[in-house]
């Protein structure tokens, strides 16, 4: 029997791992393929000098520093600039891999994991974007892996200083990221405080250490809230802001919305999770939830902070998922009764269904779930160039949210025979004009012949006469 079970965690976790391999290879073709959006063109500029973008929310530190090291070895294509982002879904995955291994998770919790941490299109999306959310990603769930060994295990200094490390760097990879690592470094101090007194020296000290280095985030921050940089966020609180639109953009197909079932499914699963306060990694993942609704609370009515919303609380999907694998893993270690246990293994098979119809129906390389809109502007100027016999120098008028993608597919692939757009709108003497719905009506005047549509982003696309 026992011979039997470990035959059956040998087989989830090598389909965990040849997932993982796939999903990695989905993700650096995703990196090359999809059309480069508005806020990765506005960083772009960064690199080629554009300081007005310097302190802006749209710039996040170190994802901006790794482009440029990109950039410098690889140039200016898509891939290279959003590789930093690609790699870190192998810190990710490293990290998730570590952690199941450590919780001497039950088979059936190896299968779930899968769905819950390697299937949600949402959060694959970043991974093969340079926007700094991967690199959050990745270095967030790092941060919890060495947080897990230090408390849990062995109390090593390294893996101290490597939860710390991986924090700071999580913080300037995108301060959206700030309060997932402030309520995880709270939760760990809250659950194992008594099981470490001997060590609290040692870690007040490394926290002291950790401050000093994020006080130039904080100053940073400040300066951007007094700009009014810091505007996005609901005013609605965590669970109708931030939970639903991350269940929103997860689960969300043409053909059917999951965010109400997905927000049930989550609920009752946290509800269920208070039955196993003895585990400490439920306990964990409870605290840290709870402070993860208190800090945005408090700020929103402190200092009218919004609550975050969609990719800005992607975090939550990593804090949802250990909460749902380790309770299900308890739930399921300590039953006994058959019948409760087919229907653990008929709750699995569903979500897994479920999520794999979801994942599949997202399936492209062609566009971000956030910024489809920009999808088409590389085959848009492709169409241009191809109609554009006597390569002439030619003028485009653009919807504006355009403009910083259209300049840098100019710049990249030395599209010189267009000139450079500005952000002044359709309106105007042009010899070509791309836009969206929502602007045609400023072309009624304009005497022109429609060229072509490109249905998925929505994108339209005229020459005039």
């Amino acid at each position: 029997m026992l011979e039997s079970n470990e035959s059956k965690i040998k087989l989830a976790n090598t389909v965990l791992k040849i997932s993982i391999l796939l999903i990695f290879a989905y993700i650096f073709l995703r990196s090359m393929l999809v059309g480069f959006t508005h806020d990765e063109s506005l960083s772009y500029t960064i690199l080629t000098g554009n300081e007005s973008q310097l302190f802006t929310a749209n710039n996040h530190w170190l994802n901006t520093i790794l482009m440029k090291v990109c950039s410098l070895i690889f140039g200016y294509s898509e891939w290279s600039l959003r590789l930093p982002n690609v790699l870190a879904f192998g810190f990710y995955a490293y990290s998730i891999i570590k952690i199941l291994q450590l919780s001497k998770l039950h088979h059936l919790t190896i299968w779930l994991a899968i769905f819950v941490f390697f299937l949600n299109p949402f959060l694959l999306d970043f991974f093969a974007l340079a926007r700094g959310y991967g690199l959050g990603m990745g270095f967030l769930t790092f941060a919890f892996y060495q947080g897990f060994r230090f408390y849990y295990l062995n109390q090593k200094t390294s893996n101290l200083v490597l939860c710390l490390l991986s924090s700071i760097a999580c913080i300037y990879a995108n301060y959206a990221f700030f309060t997932p690592i402030l309520a995880l470094q709270v939760s760990f101090f809250l659950i194992f405080l008594n099981l470490h007194k001997a060590s609290l020296k040692k870690i007040f000290f490394a926290y002291c250490i950790e401050i000093c280095f994020l006080i130039p985030a904080v100053l940073n921050i400040q300066y951007l809230s007094k700009m009014n940089e810091l505007y996005a966020g609901g005013d609605n609180g965590v669970f109708q802001d931030t939970l639903k639109s991350i269940f929103h953009f997860s689960y969300e197909t043409n053909w059917f919305d999951f965010t109400f079932w997905g927000m049930y499914i989550f609920t009752a699963i946290a509800i269920f999770s208070f039955f196993k306060l003895k585990s400490n990694s439920v306990k964990l993942m409870l605290v840290w939830s709870l402070v993860l609704i208190l800090i945005p609370t408090v700020l929103h009515f402190t200092i009218q902070m919004g609550f975050a919303k969609d990719r800005a609380a992607q975090y939550w999907i990593l804090v949802g998922g250990f909460i749902a694998v380790f309770t299900f893993n308890e739930f399921i270690q300590s039953s006994e009764n058959q019948i409760i246990k087919f229907s653990y293994i008929s709750l699995t098979l569903v979500l897994l269904t479920t999520n794999l119809i979801v994942f599949i129906s997202h399936l492209n390389l062609h566009h971000s779930i956030i910024w489809k809109s920009d999808a088409d502007v590389k085959t848009a100027l492709q169409t241009i160039e191809i109609l554009n016999i006597k390569k002439g120098s030619k003028t485009l008028g653009i919807s504006w949210t355009l403009e910083p993608s259209v300049n840098y597919y100019r710049e990249t692939k030395s599209l010189y025979w267009l000139k450079p757009v500005n952000r002044d709108g359709v309106s105007g003497d042009y010899d070509y004009y791309l836009y969206f719905d929502a602007d045609s009506n400023q072309l009624k005047k304009l005497n022109t012949i429609k060229k072509a549509r490109f249905a998925e982003s929505n994108l339209n696309l005229r020459q005039s006469n």
